[in-house]
């Protein structure tokens, strides 16, 4: 089954598609057409000259002195997006000058791979002489001026204006930001759209003509204007581990668990016997709303109905996560139950949180405020003794930390049945 690829515009967060891209790549996914919009048009045509080292090596490239010119004080107020600290100098200049870019860009892209590539290349971008959008294709761009076409596509109004044969032209995020109408517009029936967008126009398109994978950054990936060694390398981390997700590569919904045949008793499909004895603490007028409560959560995690074999690993994402496990990074069930129980020891190591210390401070005439971070590790420390059943005060709290302890708890009665 061949793909046309829509990419959308989002700034310094443009490294989460090159780790789509090498994502596919491993997948063997076969892509006939690349469409981008603002640093996705950047991303399209190096993704159609099919050089995966050259796209890296453009992005470890990317900082602040290469994309832009202004001066330290500059660069720090568009870092905090503080737009007002810098707004009086640059409209003196008629906008930030970004003729750094279209140097990087001519180093790295070559417009006669693009032009023969078995992949057709697209972008988005508007002009504002004629106040039309446009939607190209390699084609119907003149020799010599795909880097020019690139410039307008990536042109957001802070920035200096892109002419191009006496036309002005904006950014394509203000047309359509992450460009699927076009692809299905010109035909395309099954299209990947990478989309990283904060701000943009996204145009409506006809659902019923084409099949559509939305990948979709699952944490954040900076912002617009952020750009680092460090947030590249973790965003192109994310977009490989995303892109292999939406195509249906992991058995996690949170975390990159791949699929294997454990052999691990441990980590079997839970039974109804277990079912019995995590659920008789419960026992009471209130159960079934209670272990509605429980299945709800759990089945956030699924994204479906839950089964024997898909519940046991939605608790262990939700006691991952509880106990703030790496995410970025792929696992087998075995690996990452592993990982959980080295935490596990830890906390018991520790010690737990004394209750009534936290009670005091709960109840305090003054009020204490906690975001839920603030709260989750204040009760991640509270985990069930070997003899325990989880405490339903946790239920009440945290169903999340909750559901940790009913999966420790399954652990731990496993262990002692083996």
């Amino acid at each position: 089954m061949k793909y046309a690829i829509a990419l959308g515009g989002g700034g310094a967060k443009g490294a989460y598609q090159i780790g789509v891209w090498k994502a596919l790549r491993e997948l063997d996914i076969e892509i006939e057409t690349v469409l981008g919009t603002s640093v996705g048009a950047i991303n399209a045509a190096v993704f159609v000259m099919g050089n995966y080292k050259q796209a890296k090596k453009l992005w470890k490239e990317m900082d602040y002195s290469s994309v832009i010119s202004l001066d330290e004080q500059q660069i720090t107020s568009l870092k905090d997006i503080n737009i007002m600290g810098f707004t009086k100098d640059i409209l003196h200049k008629r906008g930030i000058d970004i003729s750094p870019l279209k140097v990087l860009l001519h180093k790295y892209i070559n417009e006669q791979i693009i032009r023969e590539s078995p992949v057709e290349f697209g972008l988005v971008t508007a002009s504002l002489s004629n106040m039309k959008p446009y939607v190209l294709f390699e084609k119907d761009i003149p020799d010599g001026q795909i880097v020019d076409y690139i410039m307008a596509s990536s042109a957001l109004p802070i920035f200096q204006k892109q002419k191009i044969d006496g036309n002005v032209f904006i950014d394509g995020g203000f047309y359509d930001n992450v460009p699927i109408k076009g692809l299905v517009d010109k035909g395309h029936k099954n299209i990947i759209a990478v989309d990283i967008s904060w701000l943009g126009i996204h145009k409506k398109y006809d659902s019923k003509k084409a099949n559509v994978i939305y990948i979709r950054n699952s944490e954040s990936l900076g912002g617009t204007f952020e750009i680092s060694d460090e947030l590249v390398e973790k965003n192109m981390i994310l977009g490989y581990l995303d892109g292999k997700l939406a195509m249906k590569q992991y058995i996690g919904q949170k975390y990159y668990i791949k699929e294997d045949k454990s052999k691990n008793k441990l980590l079997y499909p839970i039974t109804k016997e277990e079912i019995n004895i995590l659920f008789a603490p419960l026992r009471g007028s209130h159960e079934e709303n209670i272990k509605k409560y429980i299945l709800k959560t759990l089945r956030k995690h699924t994204g479906c109905k839950l089964t024997g074999d898909n519940t046991i690993i939605a608790a262990m994402e939700v006691t991952a996560e509880v106990l703030h496990i790496e995410r970025l990074k792929e696992y087998t069930m075995e690996q990452l139950h592993e990982e959980i129980m080295k935490e596990y020891k830890k906390l018991k190591k520790a010690g737990d949180t004394p209750l009534k210390e936290l009670s005091k401070n709960l109840w305090k005439k003054k009020k204490m405020i906690f975001n839920d971070k603030a709260f989750s590790k204040m009760f991640t420390p509270y985990i069930i003794k070997d003899e325990e059943a989880p405490s339903i005060l946790m239920l009440v709290t945290l169903p999340k930390l909750y559901i940790t302890n009913l999966y420790l708890y399954l652990s731990l009665w496993r262990t002692q049945s083996k």
